[in-house]
């Protein structure tokens, strides 16, 4: 029997039960659960979960959605259902430094990471050359106090335009604006390795060994 894979992603205020009622569900539409995810942020309450299932192909999105009804009205959930076989579209943002976007365009050259990468935005021309040679569009908006909001807009469009589904911060050294950050909720992440967001802009490991002596 040929299968096909799903992702499944929900977020809704933590109640007992939310597990077992999802999970529960998807057994019953003939799902194989080969990952699953979960955070509870104690600040907000709120729960997240993100598993990845298997069913026989032929089995719609739709009637995963209709399956899960229950749960989803009972909790109150977000939920979104993707095609775990289709790329996904991402948009890098990256600064001087291009280490990050290197082992980004590394895993989608090896297999990796399953992705396209629609477009390259930097604040700086140094990573032109890797975007020439990947054949990857490239803009190069530098920012400053004036023009922010406006290159955060013009971000936001390209967003629109390419259809990206993710935007990742590869070690981008700019603060976004609450309203950019607002806008992106649910599509953007960090993954630079610094101390964000408690301690912002530069000097991240600086400006926590200077909170700790103090």
């Amino acid at each position: 029997m040929a299968f096909q894979t799903f992702i499944l992603v929900l977020s809704c205020d933590d109640k007992p039960g939310i597990v077992a009622a999802v999970t529960t569900e998807l057994s019953a539409a003939g799902a194989n659960i080969a990952e699953s995810n979960q955070f509870w942020d104690t600040q907000t309450n709120r729960f997240f979960m993100r598993i990845a299932f298997q069913v026989p192909v032929g089995v719609s999105r739709e009637h995963l959605e209709r399956a899960l009804k229950a749960p989803i009205d009972r909790f109150g959930m977000k939920v979104s259902i993707t095609d775990g076989g289709r790329k996904a579209r991402i948009l890098i943002l990256v600064s001087r430094f291009d280490h990050a976007l290197l082992h980004l365009v590394y895993q989608i050259r090896v297999g990796w990471l399953n992705a396209d990468v629609v477009a390259i935005v930097s604040n700086h021309n140094d990573s032109q050359r890797t975007a020439e040679l990947e054949k990857i569009p490239f803009y190069c908006w530098p920012v400053n106090k004036e023009n922010k909001a406006e290159q955060e807009e013009k971000l936001l469009r390209l967003v629109q335009e390419t259809g990206a589904d993710l935007v990742i911060l590869a070690r981008y050294m700019q603060v976004l604006s609450d309203n950019l950050s607002k806008r992106l909720y649910g599509k953007a992440i960090n993954i630079h390795h610094s101390f964000l967001p408690s301690f912002k802009g530069a000097k991240p490991y600086h400006q926590a060994m200077s909170a700790a002596s103090s």
